[in-house]
């Protein structure tokens, strides 16, 4: 009897922990969904206040970072529209909504930057690795991994000499692409937790030759502008812009992607 009651609160404890799990798993889910019923009915401001609240709580994907850009889109501030697709598009490089809207943002602002051009090799690399998310890329490395173990086996119990050289080279070509999927996907992660890129918040502003404002004045730039910062030092950031001019700029007049 009492293992019998011993075994129906354990079965209890489970229930209450399954459904305090799902209930903190859905409440973002929620959250998302309202945040998308406000977007749709036009309260912006709303939407914006629930997909920041999202972001605060670490509840941050592509999905929350495009509707967020979205609304402040709408809202025409279009600096903030920028800096977030920017993040949605380092969860998702390779969608394409992302990069349509983000042009549209980036038509908003003054500053119209001719990039530097890339090496064949270099556009090409980048393309490909963000071609993918770094999910699919686990996913891909998974089933290959789990194809190396398949045809492993067959080499392990057949006896035929010629099948038993053909699984194994197929399952060492198989941990290779394995292995090459789960770098491609290191990669991305590392890209997106990284803080090299910013956006420009500040109206205007000039950038400087040094971090010190009576510095000479090198050239000014505008809301929404993507930069790569190179170097910070006692409030400012030493940046570079896409044409490959640099210079110093104070650190409150940028938003880090």
């Amino acid at each position: 009897m009492k293992k019998i009651i011993q075994n129906i609160k354990t079965i209890c404890a489970m229930m209450i922990f399954i459904i305090i799990a799902s209930s903190v798993y859905a409440q973002p889910e929620e959250t998302f969904r309202k945040a998308n019923t406000f977007y749709q009915k036009e309260d912006y401001e709303t939407a914006i206040k629930l997909y920041e609240q999202l972001i605060k709580d670490g509840k941050y994907s592509s999905e929350v970072y495009f509707n967020l850009g979205n609304s402040y889109y709408k809202t025409e501030k279009y600096e903030s529209a920028i800096l977030n697709y920017e993040r949605a598009k380092k969860f998702n490089a390779a969608d394409e909504d992302i990069d349509y809207n983000l042009r549209l943002a980036n038509m908003q602002c003054v500053d119209k930057i001719e990039p530097l051009p890339q090496v064949f090799y270099q556009k090409w690399w980048g393309e490909f690795i963000h071609d993918s998310t770094p999910d699919e890329r686990g996913k891909s490395s998974m089933i290959a991994l789990w194809v190396a173990t398949a045809f492993f086996l067959v080499f392990i119990f057949m006896r035929n000499i010629t099948i038993k050289k053909i699984c194994f080279y197929i399952g060492l070509t198989s941990v290779l692409v394995a292995g090459f999927y789960f770098l491609l996907g290191s990669k991305q992660n590392e890209l997106i937790n990284s803080r090299h890129d910013a956006i420009i918040f500040a109206t205007s502003d000039y950038v400087k030759s040094s971090p010190d404002e009576k510095s000479a004045n090198l050239f000014m730039l505008h809301s929404g502008t993507k930069v790569e910062v190179l170097d910070q030092l006692q409030g400012w950031k030493k940046i570079r812009i896409a044409n490959g001019n640099v210079g110093w700029i104070p650190e409150k007049s940028i938003e880090m992607i």
